[in-house]
């Protein structure tokens, strides 16, 4: 039962991911899916250049044997065939109320608690723990331990780049971009064999994941893409808090959207 509730707060950490969730079970258009970003976390997504939007919601496996994933919405694709660009579902966000309950809960367990309370500073760094404890064969799924396989911290700075401070600053209006590269087995396209995984970070604020595949003469040109990607996500309101009621608006006009 603890494996269970541990992987709902990954898959759902927060009644406002719940309810984003709810929102995108089938494809999208860019453009409405920017539309919510704004209205609900006052965060700005622009079209890349030359992408096309292939009005798809997939699925992130990444390794045959090792699944660790999630549902991405909207999947946009170059037009020369070289790149992908997946956007996860949901924004990640807690509000304050529920990490106080959180921590609530944990001073009323009987034992210490062996897991790390989820907040929107850690989420980043834990999801991106989990998903290269899978890809690389530390674990099945996102719990079960291999035999003689420990992923330590050591671990995380060798598979990992964050971009930080003042370039981070400049590429998103962010605090954090974490870059990380996934050893693929099980393409989400045909021809699409390279896959790096971003999450673009603001202390307080909604992350952003994406997933960024690549063919073998995209991965060439990797950092070009990662170029046309600056200022197409953007913090907007630096003093930005979250409301519930606007909240909840942005999430009742996407649902009347798709009906």
């Amino acid at each position: 039962m603890k494996r269970l509730t541990i992987l709902a707060l990954f898959l759902f950490p927060s009644v406002v991911c719940a309810q984003q969730r709810t929102a995108a079970i089938s494809p999208e258009s860019f453009e409405k899916r920017a539309e919510f970003s704004a209205a609900a976390f006052d965060i700005v997504w622009a079209r890349p250049r030359h992408m096309i939007d292939l009005d798809t919601l997939a699925g992130q496996w990444i390794r045959r044997g090792h699944r660790s994933g999630t549902a991405y919405a909207p999947v946009l694709e170059s037009e020369n065939g070289e790149f992908i660009l997946m956007y996860m579902s949901f924004l990640i966000y807690r509000t304050e109320g529920e990490i106080e309950i959180d921590q609530t809960m944990r001073k009323l367990e009987k034992s210490p608690p062996t897991n790390e309370l989820l907040t929107n500073d850690n989420y980043p760094r834990l999801l991106i723990t989990g998903e290269l404890k899978a890809a690389y064969g530390y674990t099945e799924g996102f719990f079960n331990p291999v035999e003689g396989k420990v992923f330590t911290r050591e671990d995380f700075e060798t598979y990992v780049t964050i971009v930080s401070g003042g370039k981070a600053r400049r590429w998103f209006n962010a605090d954090s971009v974490f870059l990380y590269t996934l050893p693929v087995d099980d393409p989400f396209k045909k021809g699409y064999t390279h896959c790096t995984g971003m999450i673009v970070s603001k202390k307080g604020r909604a992350s952003i994941g994406l997933k960024l595949w690549f063919t073998n003469a995209g991965k060439k040109k990797e950092q070009q893409y990662l170029r046309s990607l600056r200022w197409k996500i953007r913090y907007r309101n630096d003093d930005w808090k979250y409301d519930r009621e606007v909240f909840e608006r942005a999430v009742r006009n996407r649902e009347g959207d798709r009906k």
